[in-house]
This record gives C-alpha cells, structure tokens and sequence, in this order.
C-alpha cells in the first residue's frame, strides 16, 4: 500500500465532492458554536465575558480544571460533539463511494444517517470508543502514565478509523466492522498511520470546516485501498 497513492485518490476524492461537503461542514461549525456559546458558561460555571479572567489566576484555573463536576461535564460536551460530527462522517463517505460509482453528491448524503438504519449504529460507536477511552485514560491516570494514555488513544483512533465506511457500505454490524477495521489497519498501520497523521494535520490547519472533509477523504481512500487488498 503506497502513501501516494492514498493521497491522490483522496485529493480525487475531495474535489469530486468538495462544495457539497464544505457546505456540510460549515452547518456543522454553525451548530457546535452555537453549543459552545451557550454550554460553555455551564462548564466553567461562570459567565463567557468572565472567561478570560481565569487566565490572570492560574490557581483558580487549575483548581476548576481538577474539580471532578468540571472534568465530567467536558467530557459530556465532547461525547456530544462527537455524537453530532459522526454522522456528518458516515454521510461523506456514502457521497464517496457515489464519487466512485460516478455519482454526483449530495447535501441529502450529508445529513441521511442523523436518521437511518444506521443512527444507532453510529451513536453505539461514538459511546463504545468514548467507554473505551475513558476507561483507559482512568487506569493509565491512576498509575501514572499520562504519555500512555494519549498513545493508547492515538492507536485506538488509527485501528478503528475504517469502521463508519465498514458499517454503512458493507452493511456489517457494529462489532464486526470494528473488527474488520482493525484486521485491516494492522495489515498495512504504518503507511495508514502516516497518511491519517497528515489528514490530521490538514484538519487542524483547516480549522475544521476546510480540512474536516480532507481527512474523511483521507480514511475513504484507505478503505478503498484496504478493501483491495482484502479482496485479492
């Protein structure tokens, strides 16, 4: 399996879908934002104008980061993140495996699977990798390996990033896909690492609404790819 290759069919991939799925995720930023402004002042228990008061006192930062109440609800807040962007996910690559097939995208794609056959699928994964995070970010805390915890979940992320297009495009349950991405990632992990690194990065310079469907095409293209292999 070829990095190269992955990347190009990715680029094919992205511009074959690019308005669709930037108006996507446009919509997506709009709703989270408006989450943020309005639970933000719950989860700091303060005012957002007071927010930025906290820097001035590092020991009142720090004591609010450790409170339990303040770590729970951030956990909340990103499970529901989470719940709204998976979807988003799952109906980017349904548009490309249209792409593909020489179909044109849609904004109907985009939003099909906050109410399908597989809504309950995709929040069953959201909640399953959340678990498995949290509990594993509980162990490796309370032994004192902080720097584990991060790679643990850095690898759960890689081996399980082909299950949404598992899910939705060879119609497989929830576990066997999970399954069947991380036989399939473990093949070939380093060039899908070094490929989904750079999706990463793309995101995080794309601050999300240009680079969140960049790294969608990213994993479509190793499903693709993987999906060849295991055929052959």
């Amino acid at each position: 399996m070829k990095i190269t290759n992955i990347l190009k069919n990715a680029y094919e991939l992205f511009h074959g879908a690019i308005l669709t799925h930037w108006i996507g995720s446009i919509l997506m930023f709009s709703v989270i934002y408006f989450l943020y402004v309005w639970l933000m002042p719950i989860i700091f228990e303060r005012p957002l104008t007071e927010l930025f008061s906290l820097l001035s006192s590092p020991e009142e930062l720090n004591a609010l980061l450790a409170s339990g109440s303040f770590q729970i609800k951030l956990m909340l807040f990103v499970l529901l993140i989470d719940g709204i962007i998976t979807p988003f996910s799952a109906g980017c690559y349904q548009n490309f495996d249209g792409v593909t097939k020489d179909k044109f995208p849609t904004f109907v794609n985009v939003l099909a699977h906050y109410r399908s056959s597989y809504t309950a699928a995709l929040l069953q994964y959201v909640f399953l990798m959340f678990a498995l995070r949290s509990l594993l970010g509980g162990v490796l805390g309370l032994l004192g390996f902080p720097t584990l915890n991060v790679a643990l979940s850095l690898f759960l992320s890689v081996v399980f990033s082909l299950t949404i297009p598992i899910l939705i495009i060879e119609h497989k349950s929830l576990l066997e896909a999970m399954r069947n991405s991380y036989e399939r990632v473990m093949h070939s992990f380093f060039p899908i690492f070094i490929c989904l690194l750079i999706g990463g990065l793309i995101t995080l310079l794309g601050f999300f609404v240009a680079g969140l469907p960049v790294m969608y095409a990213i994993i479509f293209s190793i499903y693709v790819e993987t999906k060849k292999l295991k055929t052959n």
